[in-house]
């Protein structure tokens, strides 16, 4: 590892703020955390983490927190992009897939990667280090892990290696070359293994020889990097409902409802609809003109402000605006006020004077964020629950396979044991499955192959085998 065996200066930092000593056994030894964490992570901890000018302490679980937030999403896409360029013998020295050639997404990838160049500068020349790393963690951890690669996956998958499948490599070599250079000031080590690897260890220079990057405006597009934040917004609510519903993400649904009132935003929503569908697990996305659609409302009496107003009125006045229906709410909202008679009398009541509720629709999960507001459709089918149990075994099949140190692209049989029930699930999606899994064949009757193991789905524990064909 090139985080071993590092020199830096002893640490003076205390975790609780106390004066340090020795003999109070609060001082930091530097070289423990080294040899724990490596170089690199605490040299971006201590410029990261908080300015340098700004006296800190010094929190060891906060070394953990950084490997989660940046090096492990930089490490596992590093890793990513290696596997599989070396199973497609990739090079990086073939013809460049022209810019306007490539995909929204791999455009729009390239253009946040120059806007953050642009932004890491700035702030660089401003000697902010801590402004300059967080920027490029945002950018490693949101733009290019959790979007970027989780949409990209099956484009490196696939077995064809054509103009596609070529860019999407492409781009991310390029942004893999440019991170290293852009990461070189932070983290020197790993700055310097990620670039010497990538360019060839035999031909290239030190990374720390070359110059920073600088902003392509060719490849930036600030309308591209709008158009995408419609779409990522949509999916980050379907994910958070999916959270809040504890709904598995291999679980499919069949749609979201999405409300909006821009065009704009359901222009873009509708440009980026199967990878929306791919990311969230649904069958479909529907748009509405309204929530209404979404959410009903209830009308609840605020009895503080209106005791003083009705006195001895005023528990019949509540009880007429506990009957309020779907047009008195609506004229209340929009006008602020809505008339009731009582006992002979006719009462204003105000929108200060009550509370109004919103309450999901039976089998809908609903969340708003600004202009989006997105419902998803919770009630499941047999046919869903099926594909969501076939979906649940390929995972296991695929971590047996791992586990198994099968190669990526071998075949393999597969037979199970479980219920009559998990069975039928599985028989039924068994062209999907054998798909997904470069499988030849999937049996029923369970018999010890290479590798076996008991595994859990759904509450449910079965056995697996699985088998080399090729």
């Amino acid at each position: 590892s090139p985080y071993k065996n590092v020199v830096v200066n002893e640490l003076v930092l205390d975790p609780q703020g106390r004066k340090m000593s020795k003999s109070l056994g609060n001082v930091v030894n530097p070289f423990e955390m080294l040899d724990q964490h490596g170089a690199d992570i605490l040299r971006w901890y201590l410029l990261v983490n908080t300015p340098v000018w700004i006296p800190k302490r010094f929190d060891a679980e906060g070394l953990s927190d950084m490997k989660k937030k940046f090096f492990r999403p930089l490490l596992e896409t590093y890793k990513f992009f290696i596997l599989y360029a070396n199973i497609d013998g990739f090079d990086s020295r073939e013809k460049e897939i022209p810019h306007k050639d490539r995909t929204e997404l791999d455009r729009w990838i390239l253009s946040r990667l120059q806007t953050t160049v642009e932004d890491v500068t700035e702030q660089l020349e401003k000697y902010d280090t801590t402004k300059a790393g967080r920027l490029i963690q945002e950018f490693v951890d949101q733009d290019l892990s959790n979007w970027y690669i989780r949409l990209s996956r099956r484009r490196f998958w696939k077995g064809e290696r054509g103009q596609d499948k070529t860019a999407a490599y492409q781009t991310l070599f390029d942004i893999l070359v440019t991170l290293s250079k852009l990461i070189a000031p932070f983290c020197p080590f790993l700055a310097e293994r990620m670039y010497r690897n990538l360019s060839g260890e035999d031909k290239a220079g030190s990374v720390h020889l070359c110059l920073f990057p600088v902003k392509d405006p060719v490849k930036q597009s600030k309308a591209l990097e709008e158009k995408m934040s419609s779409p990522r917004r949509v999916v980050q609510l379907g994910r958070a409902l999916r959270e809040l519903k504890e709904l598995k993400v291999r679980q499919p649904l069949s749609k979201i409802i999405v409300v909006t009132e821009k065009e704009n935003v359901r222009r873009d929503i509708d440009d980026f609809e199967e990878l929306i569908k791919s990311e969230l697990n649904v069958k479909a996305i529907e748009f509405v003109a309204d929530s209404g659609s979404l959410v009903s409302q209830k009308v609840k009496p605020n009895f503080k402000a209106l005791g003083p107003k009705f006195g001895q009125h005023v528990n019949q006045v509540a009880a007429a605006i506990k009957s309020f229906g779907e047009k008195e709410i609506e004229e209340l909202v929009l006008s602020g006020k809505h008339m009731v008679h009582v006992g002979g009398h006719e009462f204003e009541v105000t929108k200060n004077e009550v509370e109004i509720l919103h309450e999901e629709k039976e089998g809908l999960a609903v969340q708003s964020d600004g202009a989006i507001t997105v419902g998803l459709d919770t009630h499941l089918t047999q046919g869903l629950i099926d594909e969501g149990v076939a979906r649940e075994f390929i995972n296991r099949v695929q971590n047996l396979r791992k586990e198994a140190g099968f190669e990526v692209i071998e075949r393999i049989k597969i037979t199970f044991d479980g219920s009559d029930t998990l069975k039928k699930a599985v028989v039924g999606q068994k062209q999907y499955i054998l798909n997904e899994t470069l499988s030849t064949e999937i049996l029923t009757a369970f018999a010890h192959g290479e590798f076996s193991k008991e595994v859990e789905i759904n509450d449910e524990k079965i056995q697996i085998s699985v088998q080399r064909t090729s």
